[in-house]
């Protein structure tokens, strides 16, 4: 399951969103929170689902877009649909993306991770290192100074997309051996851009 949030450059302080995460029967979960903030000034001060805390993996600001990237998770989320609420250090835009999965390794859930900001290019990669075997890598990309889209690469699904100002998106990537992988974006211009994966 996923789902967006783009506040479609209105300043917020905080948001709420109804997520359904997984139905009772489902073991292993998690709910992954990306989050692109719209300065390198504010940054998310805290998120809670169902009212539990998530817990934050990375937070990168970029010297090229100007933005922050985060990346926030909860393993095993209460299931049903209840609210996610994100609050941020201060006024700001931003874009979010929520995504959940299961079978997922419970005592380890996250592996690798890592970030990346560039220079105006029409293409950018990162590379990956996983740690296990059958990982998912997610990422999330954003660029600078707007108004171009981003189209993910072979073998990356899109999760979600704001093709606004601010075009950012969310994707995955299943793998099968442990090791080095690529994510790779393409441009409808060249732009400089920042690009976070988990």
């Amino acid at each position: 399951n996923s789902a967006s949030y783009g506040s479609n450059g209105t300043a917020i302080s905080a948001v709420t969103l109804s997520v359904f995460s997984f139905p009772p029967t489902v073991s292993n979960s998690l709910l992954l929170l990306q989050a692109q903030i719209g300065d390198d000034i504010n940054d998310v001060s805290g998120a809670t689902y169902n009212g539990v805390p998530l817990v934050n993996i990375r937070q990168d600001a970029s010297t090229t877009t100007y933005d922050t990237l985060e990346t926030w998770y909860l393993s095993n989320p209460a299931p049903g649909t209840h609210p996610l609420v994100v609050n941020f250090t201060g006024s700001c835009t931003a874009h979010l993306g929520v995504a959940t999965y299961d079978g997922v390794n419970p005592t380890a859930p996250i592996g690798a991770e890592v970030f990346s900001t560039n220079g105006s290019s029409s293409a950018q990669t990162i590379s990956v290192s996983t740690t296990a075997a059958n990982s998912f890598i997610v990422s999330l990309c954003d660029l600078y100074p707007g108004a171009a889209s981003i189209t993910p690469g072979a073998g990356q699904t899109q999760l979600w997309v704001a093709n606004d100002n601010d075009p950012t998106e969310g994707d995955y990537r299943a793998t099968a051996l442990a090791g080095n992988n690529t994510m790779t974006y393409t441009f409808s211009a060249k732009q400089s851009s920042a690009i976070q994966a988990v």
